[in-house]
């Protein structure tokens, strides 16, 4: 008997494969603050645009003192950008070069930040792995004994019949 692959187990390759791909044109942020809420909750996973042009009203990802800020462009002078949190009382204190803003963003998928930061750690990540592959193995062997009691039941005149997915004996006539 060949052991089948469970198709469940060729998404995380194809997923990956994409996400390669897309990083060029693509950058995907976890959301660690609350100063974009409640625009971009913290724990969103944000994916950014490298691509396009900056205007007032964008979420724009930048690079500024060695990290990555997410913030809305609230006005653009000479080619710079000032910026501002949705969640702050005044904008930054800084104008932002065009040269450093990474990308826009596009889309915001609220909570799948925090779902990623717990599956970062190794326990979680293996565990879930674990989960996932056993359970594609356990939804792959009940197909195959369900298929195989089929076949047993069509070849057995009378004995073996099932009934709701139980195979039941048929009894003695007392």
């Amino acid at each position: 008997m060949r052991l089948k692959i469970p198709p469940l187990l060729f998404l995380p390759a194809v997923s990956l494969s994409f996400l390669l791909a897309a990083s060029h044109f693509f950058a995907l942020v976890i959301v660690l603050t609350d100063s974009m809420e409640p625009a971009v909750p913290r724990g969103s996973l944000a994916v950014v645009a490298k691509f396009g042009d900056w205007q007032v009203g964008d979420i724009v990802l930048y690079r500024a003192f060695g990290a990555l800020i997410l913030h809305r462009v609230i006005e653009e002078k000479n080619g710079m950008f000032r910026t501002k949190g949705d969640a702050a009382q005044s904008w930054d204190p800084w104008l932002v070069p065009r040269e450093s803003i990474i990308g826009k963003v596009v889309l915001i998928i609220p909570l799948l930040g925090k779902i990623l930061l717990i599956l970062r750690e190794p326990l979680v990540f293996a565990a879930t792995v674990t989960s996932i592959y056993l359970s594609s193995i356990a939804i792959s062997a009940r197909r195959s004994l369900s298929e195989a009691l089929r076949r047993m039941c069509k070849k057995t005149s009378g004995g073996l019949k099932p009934h709701n997915g139980i195979v039941l004996e048929k009894q003695a006539p007392e």
